[in-house]
């Protein structure tokens, strides 16, 4: 694959860096095959940000690309950096692919991606593999995930919007725990496999007992017992996974900026 694509414009970054980076995140997610192996630009910034907290945390705060990360509106970015990463993934092994409006990149073929992994596992430091392996087996292109997870490291919490972010005097636990992201994640699918499964149990018995004129009305069908506790349990879920905005309330909420430097954003996770 290519070196790092030469920008016109002054970059404060270690480019070969951002570029090797890049790469490991797609190599590693050739590997996992989350949704066939794609991140989108805004999954490889994320993964690079990590990688840069988890090196800064054991380098005195100083980040493995340098890059000045700032407090944007989707978490940790930077302009440059965001220019490098459309560069790097124009490429010839690198597969572009869209699905609608979302477009993500892949490596071609697996065995050029295992050799990559190989090759840049040996030459990149262990904290920069380490938390990009790790992100890319948790979330994969999960972009929300990501983002939340992203959103409540040290760094992140510390900042105000459109400010710098500082790697300096990091805890011990400036990474949140990937352990109970992984027990909520395993929850919530459990719920939408049991949702699903009602559904498709309530399709099949109103298909099987509607009526088959079109434009008639269609009645409810009669469902036995198993089939009303299984309707019980899909509203359930559905209920508990709704937002329930507040009814017949108007006005204006106004706060403080001074909330975001608050000592409440750091005890209870929110940025």
């Amino acid at each position: 694959m290519k070196s790092a694509h030469p920008l016109g414009h002054h970059l404060y970054m270690q480019r070969d860096r951002v570029a090797n980076l890049i790469r490991f995140a797609l190599a590693s997610a050739r590997r996992e095959d989350h949704g066939f192996g794609d991140l989108g630009i805004i999954h490889l910034l994320k993964l690079m940000y990590l990688a840069d907290l988890g090196y800064a945390a054991t380098h005195d705060g100083q980040t493995f690309t340098e890059v000045p990360w700032i407090f944007f509106h989707f978490g940790p970015w930077d302009r440059a950096v965001w220019a490098e990463t459309e560069a790097q993934v124009i490429d010839p092994e690198i597969e572009e692919r869209s699905f609608g409006s979302r477009k993500t990149f892949r490596i071609e073929f697996e065995m050029a991606a295992d050799a990559l992994h190989d090759e840049l596992s040996s030459s990149l430091p262990v904290e920069v593999t380490r938390e990009i392996g790790r992100a890319v087996h948790e979330f994969g292109t999960d972009t929300n995930r990501l983002l939340k997870y992203v959103y409540k490291t040290e760094p992140m919490l510390r900042a105000l919007p459109n400010e710098q972010l500082r790697f300096s005097g990091l805890s011990s636990s400036q990474l949140p725990s990937l352990a109970i992201v992984s027990a909520l994640v395993e929850q919530s699918k459990s719920q939408q496999r049991k949702a699903e499964e009602a559904r498709a149990h309530l399709r099949e018995a109103i298909v099987s007992t509607a009526a088959h004129r079109r434009g008639r009305y269609l009645p409810w069908p009669s469902l036995n017992e198993r089939e009303k506790e299984m309707l019980s349990e899909l509203t359930q879920l559905l209920e508990d996974d709704e937002d329930h905005a507040p009814v017949g309330i108007h006005g204006d909420v106004h706060f403080s900026d001074e909330l975001w430097s608050s000592d409440f954003r750091l005890e209870h996770g929110l940025s």
